[in-house]
């Protein structure tokens, strides 16, 4: 006995707006035109609200195009789940914007960072190049080629920010052949024993921390 077939009454829109098929060959569960709706991933839509005009009318800064720039979102700034910064780079600076006010221009923070103070030894400048965010634990990690790695600390009691370096330490567990034995102590320094010392245990730190 064949099988009946039946006319499917209903679309779950669930893959979105598409715009390079034909009204013949149109996916299934697709739309052809939307207008002014904000699709989500279930399929459902929501509308999707006009935009106003700043009733401030401040400008927050006039960016010059020819620096770098970089943008990322700082969430749960300090462990804080409702609060996050946009993080903004023009150029050197670096600055802070929290994302929970609704005016965009007053929403800066007055903390901001200059790459170029943090520039790695032999780079005259850090500014010049775009950096790379991420974030973890209520931290804020920046770097860039030419600068030092960056944790970023926020303080909600003083709403200010906290800059500090990241020293990276490695280990070569191999090491080069010396000549000597484990326990053995020359009375010259070679080359290769002289790099074996230093790097195959951990470089002591301001304040004789390892």
């Amino acid at each position: 006995m064949a099988n009946a077939s039946s006319n499917k009454l209903y679309r779950t829109f669930v893959r979105g707006l598409m715009t390079e098929a034909s009204y013949l060959t149109y996916p299934e569960d697709a739309s052809f035109d939307e207008l002014n709706t904000v699709p989500s991933r279930k399929g459902n839509r929501v509308r999707r609200y006009g935009i106003n005009y700043n009733p401030l009318n401040v400008v927050p800064r006039t960016y010059d195009k020819r620096q770098v720039k970089a943008e990322f979102v700082w969430r749960s700034v300090a462990s804080n789940a409702s609060l996050s910064f946009l993080v903004v780079q023009n150029g050197p600076e670096i600055s802070f914007y929290d994302r929970s006010k609704q005016e965009f221009a007053t929403s800066k923070k007055s903390f901001t960072i200059n790459c170029n103070d943090y520039a790695r030894p032999g780079a005259s400048t850090s500014g010049t190049n775009i950096c790379r965010f991420a974030s973890g634990k209520g931290y804020l990690f920046i770097v860039n080629k030419d600068m030092e790695p960056l944790v970023v600390t926020y303080d909600k009691l003083l709403d200010d920010i906290k800059v500090t370096k990241i020293v990276i330490l490695a280990r070569d567990f191999e090491g080069l052949r010396d000549g000597l034995q484990n326990d053995e102590e020359p009375s010259t320094l070679s080359k290769e024993h002289h790099y074996n010392l230093l790097n195959q245990g951990w470089v002591p730190l301001p304040g004789g921390k390892t």
